[in-house]
């Protein structure tokens, strides 16, 4: 499976996909296709050599193969969940919630215990129950004016063990130390 990172590329640099798509004279459609890693292995090489010029980067830093077995595994780090899943996903167990992208855990509130979270637009969001982790699907429910109904999708190929959700939440130390 080919995926790349031309999503924070472009972000990296304030382009929209709109404008992207103008600039490599394809459609945004095919733009938002490559940047969920749909179906990459079918790109031409004159569209990578494209992208690549674009960056002015080389095609092995935007396109990579990555292993299936990847895939088919429990990612049981930090980094292979960043991978998989990007460095902004969220877990909670309970209502602890761990960051990936600031490697913090955070005491939420009460409402984490029936799935009544903030938005999070395209943060990927899970549950740990019962030592598996379940991927958390908007319903677009909304509870009020911040908070929307979340209920519980597939298990996710997670190992939760490699998060230590007993550590004291960022916002429990603040409390302490005054």
């Amino acid at each position: 499976m080919i995926i790349n990172n031309i999503s924070n590329l472009r972000k990296e640099r304030n382009i929209t996909q709109g404008e992207f798509a103008n600039d490599l004279n394809v459609s945004r459609q095919t733009i938002i296709a490559l940047e969920n890693n749909s179906n990459n292995s079918s790109i031409s090489l004159g569209l990578a050599l494209k992208i690549s010029n674009y960056f002015n980067l080389p095609i092995e830093e935007i396109f990579e193969e990555k292993d299936m077995n990847l895939f088919n595994r429990k990612a049981n780090t930090i980094a292979e969940i960043q991978n998989l899943y990007g460095k902004n996903t969220i877990l909670i167990k309970n209502n602890i919630v761990y960051r990936c992208g600031t490697n913090e855990t955070e005491k939420g509130p009460k409402c984490l215990l029936n799935y009544e979270l903030p938005y999070y637009g395209k943060m990927k969001l899970f549950v740990v129950l019962n030592d598996k982790v379940y991927s958390l699907i908007s319903t677009e429910e909304k509870i009020d004016k911040y908070y929307t109904k979340y209920v519980v999708g597939n298990e996710a190929n997670i190992d939760p063990s490699c998060i230590d959700f007993d550590k004291t939440p960022w916002n429990d130390k603040k409390k302490t130390n005054n």
